[in-house]
């Protein structure tokens, strides 16, 4: 996608460059409820449908902007 949209620095993990990616467990299984969203638009298909996989950690330009509560990520 960076490519696509023309970003230079970003779409790669490499020294110096900003560090945007998400973490997800594949093989988590949740439900989607009105408790979960960050937004004041309500008007989602996706209440109460259960969903695979769940993001754990989303990093933008090096900082944590979201972690699940749960998630125990240990330091490489």
């Amino acid at each position: 996608p960076a490519q696509s949209f023309g970003l230079t620095g970003a779409g790669r993990l490499a020294p110096g460059q900003p560090a945007d990616l998400a973490i997800f467990d594949l093989h988590q299984l949740v439900t989607f409820t009105e408790h979960d969203y960050y937004s004041k638009g309500l008007n989602t298909p996706f209440t109460g449908w259960p969903l695979q996989g769940k993001n754990l950690l989303t990093m933008v330009a090096g900082e944590v902007v979201y972690q699940a509560k749960e998630a125990q990520l240990g330091n490489a």
